[in-house]
């Protein structure tokens, strides 16, 4: 684990430093890192890794016989007892959803919602324009969803999170640390591909 989180690090810090704080020596970080992966291990995480691609594509609703299915399409060898396997052993479920009563007519002749941004990915000030975008990284301990969200004008990201799971708290942490690394922000347009918050305009 140690050794791991030196590896994340090691773009933002000297690893001599690293290793001094985790109490670690360089040589034995060297030696983990020049360790190659198994044969298996990396079948493993490639094998997850599109497991992962296939539910997030699918709105999160596949189970493993559908997920497999896909995977098969795509020209993956793989049982579906094995994907089965790795999506419970990474909480990878289908959403279930509960039954409500419509209290909203959704079905009129009303215009839909503006596209805001209009594929303009240029801003001339900051807080103009922010995207956002949901991704995964996939780790030997597992894998963790990374929400980001980016200011147009200076292309810096401004606001990230990260979770086990897909889930409003990751997207509202990510929104919280933006809106705290810029303070006082007014009619910002918020887009988003994945459909997060679709687009919006924000005053904070």
């Amino acid at each position: 684990m140690k050794y791991r989180f030196i590896s994340l690090q090691r773009t933002h810090y000297p690893i001599t430093r690293l290793c001094s704080v985790l109490s670690v020596s360089r040589s034995s970080y060297y030696d983990w890192l020049s360790r190659s992966e198994s044969q298996q291990a990396k079948r493993y995480r490639e094998v997850l890794r599109k497991i992962i691609q296939v539910h997030l594509d699918n709105k999160e609703i596949y189970g493993s016989p559908r997920i497999h299915a896909v995977l098969v399409e795509q020209g993956e060898a793989v049982c579906v007892n094995t994907v089965a396997k790795i999506m419970k052993q990474h909480s990878i479920q289908s959403k279930v959803f509960r039954k409500f009563v419509v209290t909203t007519d959704s079905r009129h002749n009303l215009p839909a919602a503006p596209n805001l941004l209009n594929r303009e990915f240029n801003a001339d000030k900051p807080n103009q324009k922010w995207v956002s975008d949901v991704s995964f990284i996939v780790t030997r301990e597992g894998w963790l969803f990374l929400a980001t969200i980016m200011d147009l004008f200076s292309r810096k990201i401004i606001g990230w999170s990260m979770r086990e799971r897909h889930n409003a708290e990751l997207i509202i942490a990510a929104l919280e640390m933006a809106v705290a690394q810029r303070g006082v922000v007014e009619n910002v347009v918020l887009h988003s591909d994945r459909g997060n918050w679709g687009q919006c305009r924000l005053t904070y």
